[in-house]
């Protein structure tokens, strides 16, 4: 029942999102969805920095 979290979230720094973003380009997809989660509006905010900085400059170079 359900999705395993293992599998489907990422946690970690920006190295490690774009790792497990690497590995399902390798098998075709090209479409994501990159959510920060985090416990109050300031967390979200840092985390969503984080996601821009760190993050979506080198989704770029996956393809």
């Amino acid at each position: 029942m359900g999705r395993d979290p293992q599998t489907t979230f990422v946690v970690g720094d920006g190295s490690d999102v774009l790792a497990r973003v690497g590995e399902y380009v390798k098998v075709g997809v090209s479409k994501f969805i990159l959510r920060p989660i985090g416990s109050d509006d300031e967390d979200i905010l840092n985390q969503t920095q984080l996601l821009i900085e760190q993050v979506l400059p080198g989704i770029r170079d996956l393809r």
